[in-house]
């Protein structure tokens, strides 16, 4: 071959690898822009990832205190249940005891009642009786007038 053929083939040969490298430097650029676009995306992300893993913490803070001031509202009606409770056997043993005490007192009234029928029934025999000695007297009395002395 001659030397400008040699010199035209080299030549053509550089233009198409100065292409190629062209293309390439192109395509490496465009790839180092969607890498940039990928990292600013995926930073993006962690970003609100962080974001939502820091609300998720703050959440559960509140959900702790929560947690902890429901079980402290728990152990005060657990208390207070244990008071009404106390006070409601209180009230039932006072209960029996007036219960107990009302049935003395009935029994009581009873015997009373019965005390009262009886000396009812004595003053009327001791009214009958009154009345007897009454009629027996004018009685005597009129038989004694008879007896002048």
């Amino acid at each position: 071959m001659s030397h400008d053929a040699d010199v035209a083939v080299r030549w053509s040969t550089a233009e198409r690898v100065a292409d190629e490298v062209r293309k390439l430097a192109e395509r490496t650029a465009s790839s180092t822009q969607q890498i940039g676009e990928m990292i600013s995306r995926m930073q993006g992300g962690t970003a609100r990832a962080v974001e939502t893993m820091e609300a998720g913490v703050a959440r559960a803070g509140r959900g702790e205190t929560l947690a902890k001031q429901a079980g402290e509202a728990i152990a005060g009606i657990e208390a207070s249940a244990q008071d009404v409770l106390r006070t409601v056997k209180e009230i039932h043993l006072a209960l029996g005891e007036q219960s107990t005490a009302a049935r003395d007192v009935a029994a009581r009234v009873e015997r009373i009642a019965q005390m009262t029928e009886s000396n009812s029934e004595a003053s009327q025999r001791t009214s009958q009786s009154a009345g007897g000695v009454s009629t027996l007297a004018e009685r005597l009395s009129q038989l004694m007038s008879g007896f002048r002395v």
